[in-house]
């Protein structure tokens, strides 16, 4: 039986019907599929709080709109992180996947949301981003083509913890960089349990200059040899060393390079940070960088924070603020969100020599 309802007069001069009961059952299955909460929309308030800029496209048509205001508010957020800027993540109205979101890094929005792409509205004179992202290709107006972004689908958000068991590629090997293996430890590394003695953060200066400098060469001689653009942006202290760039592809790429066979060495509260909050994070790991075979080993960033557990080696100390005498030590490597303290990165398969 069909509901009563009543005419009434909309603001715009179209007539137009209220119901006056529900105009759907509760239990009609896709209005419960609708339900399905999103985890973009559960943390949407947080990812704003932290500068990212979240948006919610069409299910139907994909479009949605980014306003230069939100986008510069959002990047003035981001960089009091320390970030570069904020990701654009991108959910749909209507989806039974609460993961069905992109997260777009900044790296790639940043070239498609530029003066020459925004539109002016002939109502409002307002202007802003018209984008459609359909079928892990996004576009926007005024550009010619469009950016694959099918990588960037269910992403982990900023704030969620890492994720398990993710592999970066069904044989091993790191798409779009120089096919090495996804490091795994060795038998023989499971039993050492020394800190390294060289390279890496450890040894005497010098030495760890060579070491350093011998890795670099090595990883950017890879990827320059397989057609990829090298900039060296350490300076810039982005979180990573090298802005490796080939066809479309992008790979920010931090470089550690140790004297001998173990996979362990010194990495920053900084680059840590880096590899938890960029998708195009890659650790290059040299080892045995001055020997006549050095090896390389490139890990994505979800490989790198699974193969290994980091370990806090050096803290803070601040003047307590109830006297001059005691001092509050603070854990660099976890709490604090700056500075550039150390913390040791050791094979995921020692961590039963934690504590030691």
């Amino acid at each position: 039986m069909r509901s009563q309802s009543t005419p009434t007069r909309a603001s715009n001069g179209w007539l137009r019907r209220r119901s006056t009961a529900s105009r759907w059952p509760a239990n009609v299955p896709f209005l419960e599929k609708m339900k399905m909460a999103s985890t973009v929309a559960r943390l949407k308030k947080d990812l704003e709080a932290r500068g990212e800029c979240v948006k919610t496209a069409n299910a139907a048509t994909g479009w949605f709109a980014v306003y230069p205001a939100t986008w510069l508010k959002r990047t003035e957020r981001a960089r009091r992180d320390g970030r570069k800027g904020p990701n654009l993540v991108v959910c749909r109205t209507t989806s039974e996947d609460p993961r069905d979101h992109y997260v777009i890094p900044y790296s790639v929005a940043r070239k498609l949301l530029v003066d020459d792409t925004l539109t002016t509205s002939t109502i409002d004179g307002s202007r802003r981003w018209n984008l459609t992202l359909k079928n892990g290709k996004l576009h926007v107006s005024h550009r010619v083509g469009k950016v694959d972004v099918t990588k960037h689908r269910g992403a982990r958000l900023l704030g969620e913890g890492p994720k398990v068991g993710i592999p970066a590629a069904t044989d091993g090997t790191l798409s779009g960089s120089p096919r090495l293996r996804v490091a795994h430890a060795t038998p023989r590394e499971k039993a050492l349990q020394g800190q390294p003695t060289a390279g890496a953060g450890f040894g005497r200066s010098e030495e760890n200059r060579k070491i350093e400098e011998a890795a670099v060469n090595l990883v950017c001689e890879r990827y320059r040899r397989e057609g990829w653009r090298v900039e060296s942006v350490e300076e810039l202290r982005y979180g990573y060393d090298l802005h490796c760039v080939r066809d479309g592809e992008e790979a920010h790429v931090e470089v550690k390079g140790v004297a001998g066979v173990e996979r362990r060495f010194v990495i920053t509260a900084g680059e840590l940070r880096c590899a938890h909050e960029d998708d195009l994070y890659v650790l290059a790991l040299v080892t045995s960088a001055l020997s006549s075979g050095p090896v390389l080993e490139l890990l994505p960033a979800v490989a790198f924070r699974k193969a290994f557990t980091f370990v806090p080696i050096q803290y803070w100390a601040v003047a307590s603020e109830k006297d001059g005498c005691a001092a509050e030590v603070r854990n660099k490597g976890a709490a604090s969100e700056r500075g550039q303290s150390a913390v040791w990165a050791k094979p995921a398969a020692s961590r039963s020599g934690r504590g030691r």
